[in-house]
């Protein structure tokens, strides 16, 4: 039996299908559509791809927060085209399937339990970089979700004088937070992600300077996560966790400058382009 994992992001949206032991039969991945009936179009176009006899369900991981039903979205800060759609409703009565909602990183923090880092510890925590920041945790080897919402790390306040959320911790450490550093260094409007990455690669010291930067604010926020947790790894995802040692190091730097006892190891995401969406197709595994 196959199960199908739909990963939707602010920036892009990643759909698996796997069996139990997460090997990969396809994938495909598309840009986010701008509106509400585009994305649910493509969505659905997709899923009818899979041949349906062969399909146990589908799971399907969002930004954001859900009802305690895990049926309804509640909020997607960063897709809001979405806030308070009943997306499970919706897919199961067009594909005729089950349909299991959660939070993206939730979904990460699966992958990692089942297949990733996780595999043989009982108590982590997983962190994306992205569009936002998003968490997920791990406790006695179950997934933790509070009241239903819980691990929004990308929430929490760093700087309380800024107003709103201009001192939340991923507007210091997701896109905002890099196109911010990016600025101060002098890179221009033109001179994508990508191209940082190429820049920092080939040693230019700028391109270096702005993710050992955006590391520093990583490293405070990881700090929090540990107090609060000690978990024996935090795993590191989303699209803008591939600035690797550069950025981790300087991460682990100001964490372990913050925190009073060791800090457990850092590290990047098994497989960081489809961790999420199989994570997702996780929702149906015992």
């Amino acid at each position: 039996m196959k199960y199908v994992g739909v990963d939707i992001g602010g920036t892009k949206i990643n759909v698996v299908l796997i069996d139990e032991t997460g090997k990969l039969f396809f994938q495909k991945q598309f840009p986010t559509p701008k509106t509400k009936k585009e994305l649910l179009d493509e969505v659905v176009k997709t899923l009818y791809l899979f041949p349906q006899n062969d399909v146990r369900g589908i799971g399907i991981g969002v930004p954001g927060t859900l009802n305690k039903e895990m049926s309804k979205i509640i909020s997607l800060p960063n897709l809001s085209i979405l806030n308070g759609f009943a997306l499970k409703k919706f897919i199961e009565k067009k594909m005729n399937k089950e349909v299991r909602l959660d939070n993206d990183v939730n979904c990460l923090a699966l992958y990692s339990l089942w297949f990733g880092h996780g595999k043989t510890l009982h108590n982590f925590v997983c962190i994306t970089l992205g569009t936002g920041v998003g968490g997920g945790i791990i406790i006695n080897r179950a997934l933790y979700r509070g009241r239903g919402n819980a691990a929004e790390w990308g929430h929490m306040t760093l700087d309380l004088h800024k107003k709103g959320r201009n001192g939340e911790f991923e507007e210091f450490v997701a896109k905002p937070g890099f196109s911010s550093a990016m600025k101060k260094e002098g890179f221009s409007h033109i001179d994508g992600f990508i191209e940082l990455e190429k820049k920092m690669l080939k040693g230019n010291k700028k391109a270096k300077k702005v993710v050992e930067s955006v590391g520093r604010y990583l490293g405070v926020g990881i700090s929090n996560v540990i107090h609060c947790f000690d978990p024996e790894l935090v795993v590191m995802g989303g699209g803008l966790a591939h600035y690797g040692d550069v950025l981790f190091n300087a991460a682990r730097k100001e964490a372990q400058a913050r925190t009073f006892f060791p800090i457990p190891p850092i590290k990047l995401c098994k497989n960081l382009r489809h961790g999420g969406a199989i994570g997702a197709a996780c929702l149906f595994l015992k």
